[in-house]
């Protein structure tokens, strides 16, 4: 089975914790193989053959709105390209046209949009924005 891993919101802390203890998990050798999308700075124990990084560019990484625009529009055509069994979201959600044959799994660890009193907190503008629109697009 081919495991495709999108990492690319995860910069640190507890997803990249996450990430490190969900690989940990695989075995060393066997018929799965994970390819992971994330950013060159998120250290990964990549000690396995059957695990590999697929580097892309940083502007992605730091920019939320170019990130979805690949996501929307090139990791579909990765995904057969490489003719991925799995995609494993780890940012809550997937766009784009996802290949048929491709089964997708979504993790995230983000309960704030779904807080209303927490969102409250916020003042208008961006945060307060955000929020509203990652529980509409969760949901």
């Amino acid at each position: 089975m081919k495991i495709l891993i999108n990492a690319l919101s995860t910069r640190g802390g507890g997803g990249q914790t996450y990430l490190t203890h969900l690989l940990g998990k695989f075995p060393k050798d066997g018929i799965n193989e994970v390819f992971i999308v994330c950013p060159d700075t998120l250290v990964l124990p990549i000690d396995r053959t059957n695990i590999h990084r697929l580097v892309v560019a940083n502007f992605l990484v730091n920019n939320p709105f170019l990130r979805a625009a690949w996501e929307f529009l090139l990791l579909p055509r990765l995904l057969r390209r490489l003719k991925m069994d799995v995609l494993f979201c780890l940012s809550g959600s997937v766009s784009g046209r996802i290949p048929s044959n491709c089964k997708v799994v979504v993790s995230f660890h983000n309960m704030m949009p779904f807080d209303l009193v927490q969102r409250r907190k916020y003042p208008l503008g961006y945060m307060r924005l955000r929020n509203w629109l990652l529980e509409k697009l969760l949901l």
